[in-house]
């Protein structure tokens, strides 16, 4: 992913299995997208790349709103994680 955004220069987006997990990633990174939070369609940052982090249904709004603004092209890479093992 982070050679996506610094090499490639475009925007990916990491799809989580949980609310809670979403969440903690949020000391690491800044656009969260669960529950209720994140802004449709997002707000292109000026010069910068963008790594989202997303729930499945969060993702599925964000990918929904980038393809009706035409700007699905920005997203260069997904990332879908599904394990369920993790230790919350």
């Amino acid at each position: 992913m982070l050679r996506q955004l610094l090499c490639k220069r475009t925007d990916a987006l990491l799809i989580l299995p949980y609310v809670a997990i979403v969440q903690e990633k949020l000391e690491i990174f800044i656009e969260e997208y669960a529950g209720s939070k994140g802004r449709m369609p997002p707000r292109k940052h000026r010069k910068k790349n963008s790594l989202y982090i997303a729930t499945i249904e969060k993702a599925h709004s964000l990918v929904n709103a980038l393809l009706e603004e035409g700007r699905m092209k920005e997203i260069g890479l997904i990332v879908v994680d599904e394990d369920a093992n993790y230790s919350l």
